[in-house]
């Protein structure tokens, strides 16, 4: 039963981090693997100077885009998805924490996840705003 509950943990965890992530102008952003790895890889290179604009093709088509207008989105998907790997860790201890079957019943693994993961971004909106002071 603790390994079924931490299989379909993992499973919710996944449809979370990769159902994308809306950026507070209301676009939305993908967070499937790949997503992920385009986002990261323009706001490395152009981070490093590798280079100044990168063409970036999004849902109305192409669009050129400098460091300044990936930087946001590239936080935002991180302050996605990270919290999700964070989430699934908080509710497996506590899957690894249940001492019996009944216990083990009584986790509810959705809303587990989602209690744990507006915990996570509360703490991170409290050590933003501690950070600005």
């Amino acid at each position: 039963l603790r390994d079924q509950l931490k299989s379909a943990l993992a499973d919710h965890r996944w449809q979370i981090e990769t159902g994308g992530v809306a950026l507070p102008d209301g676009a939305r952003i993908l967070t499937d693997r790949e997503s992920q790895a385009q986002v990261n890889s323009a706001y490395t290179s152009l981070r490093d100077d590798f280079i100044t604009t990168a063409d970036f093709k999004g849902e109305n088509g192409w669009v050129l885009i400098t460091l300044e207008e990936i930087a946001p989105i590239a936080k935002a998907v991180s302050r996605h998805v990270q919290p999700c790997f964070t989430a699934e860790r908080r509710v497996g201890e506590k899957i690894n924490a249940a001492e019996d079957a009944v216990a083990l019943h009584a986790i509810d693994i959705a809303g587990e996840f989602a209690a744990e993961l507006e915990a996570i971004k509360a703490e991170q909106l409290e050590a933003a705003e501690t950070a600005a002071i």
